[in-house]
């Protein structure tokens, strides 16, 4: 008889659901980083051009509100996931 090996450390599709959204929140909180530092680098530049100013104080914000967003993501998944496991138990 042939067993099946599970190549996956997860054992439910929920526990491989969850792993891929803490890695795909964690890479898009690599690229909001990597905005964050772009806009700096834009507003270190800008020699005065209110039009770069501008660039970069918008590029800052959105990427200080997309961190946030994803922190609230993350945090509300772990959330839930707390009440998933007490329910279960």
């Amino acid at each position: 008889m042939y067993k099946l090996i599970n190549p996956l450390p997860v054992d439910s599709v929920i526990d491989l659901m969850v792993n891929v959204m803490q890695y795909a929140l964690a890479l898009v909180d690599v690229v909001a980083l990597l905005m964050f530092i772009y806009g700096g680098f834009v507003m270190m530049t800008s020699r005065g051009n209110p039009e770069k100013i501008q660039k970069a104080k918008d590029t800052l914000l959105w990427a200080v509100i997309g961190i946030l967003v994803i922190t609230t993501s993350y945090t509300a998944i772990q959330y839930f996931l707390s009440l998933a496991n007490r329910v279960a138990n």
